[in-house]
């Protein structure tokens, strides 16, 4: 297990939160009209992006906080509907309490957790609209898309739509500030 318990409860709170937030809010950049069968496509997408990562994680610490955020299902609606305007600051501000509280090497890893997560739902969540798609299909993409996502630029427009490879980059801004 990693030790979380250096941050406070508010600032734990924040921190396993993001994936959550970055995953769904990843999943509305190319909604016009939401409905509730989106969220439900959303849910399901980030839920399969936040188990792969949480099994093959090099990290502890960042599977450790996938699994938190799992475990926090009951506060995902919550999570998904913080305005957008705070995310980034979140984001800047989650990186800087790892950084400074975490062993080195540890920020890093939570900064490709929520990379990896943006990624995955970018790529996947047009995938998964499919009427037929079956389960098993589904998570066998989102397991090659969070493997192989680490290294993925910005700049990559391999199976992202425009305005996605745009918040990909207002993210990365974030991840590195």
């Amino acid at each position: 297990m990693s030790d979380f318990h250096v941050f406070e409860d508010s600032e734990l709170s924040l921190i396993v939160s993001l994936p959550v937030r970055v995953g769904a809010w990843m999943a509305r950049q190319d909604d016009d009209v939401r409905s509730a069968r989106d969220e439900q496509r959303e849910v399901r997408a980030l839920t399969a992006v936040i188990e792969e990562l949480s099994k093959i994680n090099k990290s502890p610490f960042a599977a450790e906080l996938a699994q938190r955020a799992l475990g926090g299902r009951s506060l995902w609606g919550g999570w998904m509907e913080m305005p957008e305007d705070r995310l980034f600051s979140d984001v800047t501000r989650a990186c800087h309490m790892v950084d400074e509280r975490m062993p080195q090497g540890t920020g890093k890893a939570f900064r490709s957790a929520l990379w990896r997560v943006a990624r995955a739902v970018a790529m996947a969540y047009g995938e998964s609209e499919a009427e037929n798609a079956s389960e098993n299909m589904f998570s066998t993409l989102v397991r090659h898309l969070v493997g192989k996502l680490e290294s993925a630029t910005p700049d990559d427009p391999t199976h992202v739509s425009p305005s996605e490879a745009q918040a990909l980059k207002k993210l990365k801004a974030a991840l590195q500030s």
